[in-house]
């Protein structure tokens, strides 16, 4: 597809990422050759809840600027669609990264703790991700930065809220969701869906598969509730600090931001007993 004739202003550099959905591309903004990514739906004729996904995760990015999170600069008008122009500060997914180098525990570590600062500013800013997985994560190869991306499905929690209702619709990648956010469970979604999340995210990386397997992604059977674990309860915490993704107490926390610095000071201590000269 050439950018060059289909959005104006705008010179196309790479595709990044050609999906079912979305396809994503590195161009170059001709006013003031800025580097940018642009993402555009797959479709022609998006339905009204694809433009409308499109639309959130515009409105919420623009609205939180964190530094942790991939900065949009504007929505343009694409034929029967949109435009998504987004900074571009070099990086790549961090599944594709973990792919490519092979990573040590500090490196982990210091991965972790990127993400865990990023998640107590969305919490601050009363916003749950819904969909941390390390295809949404990035990471710049030579300098490490973690930044945030896809608010597509993205809530943004009125402040007496704490939570949001049980949904209605799947949200999500089935590998990484909370049980809470396939609907099935008959209780809402607050903060802690994204550490579920996060929780699998860390497990991957460490140990290089999922938690839970699933034979067809597509299916029932296939939630990671109704999965048999491919640990056992003494493998839960490989790296002696990630023990509190995989418990559910049912304990309501009241105070999200204090749960983020309790979980954040757990990393940073882990970090530090690392011998910075360690090897897998």
């Amino acid at each position: 597809m050439d950018l060059t004739n289909r959005i104006s202003g705008y010179h196309l550099v790479e595709q990044l990422y050609c999906g079912s959905r979305t396809l994503v591309y590195r161009a170059i903004r001709e006013i003031d050759r800025l580097p940018v990514v642009i993402k555009l739906l797959n479709r022609d004729y998006p339905s009204f809840s694809e433009l409308l996904q499109f639309r959130n995760q515009y409105t919420i990015a623009k609205n939180l600027r964190l530094p942790g999170v991939v900065e949009p600069y504007n929505l343009e008008s694409y034929r029967h669609s949109y435009a998504l122009v987004m900074e571009d500060f070099g990086g790549i997914s961090l599944r594709d990264y973990a792919q490519e180098a092979s990573l040590n525990l500090t490196e982990i570590l210091a991965i972790a703790l990127q993400i865990t600062d990023i998640l107590q500013g969305l919490y601050r800013h009363r916003v749950i991700h819904k969909d941390i997985k390390p295809a949404n994560v990035l990471i710049h190869p030579d300098t490490k930065q973690i930044k945030l991306i896809d608010f597509s499905i993205a809530s943004l929690l009125p402040r007496e809220t704490q939570e949001i209702q049980n949904p209605n619709v799947l949200e999500g990648t089935l590998a990484y969701i909370s049980p809470e956010q396939t609907g099935r469970m008959n209780r809402g979604i607050d903060y802690r869906t994204d550490f579920y999340s996060l929780g699998v995210t860390f497990y991957e990386l460490l140990t290089g598969k999922l938690p839970f397997e699933c034979d067809d992604p597509d299916g029932v059977g296939s939630l990671p509730y109704c999965q048999t674990t491919s640990f056992n309860k003494q493998q839960r915490n490989p790296a002696g600090g990630f023990g509190y993704c995989h418990e559910a107490d049912g304990k309501k926390c009241r105070k999200t931001l204090s749960k983020c610095i309790r979980i954040e000071a757990r990393f940073r201590k882990v970090f530090a007993a690392v011998p910075r000269n360690w090897k897998n």
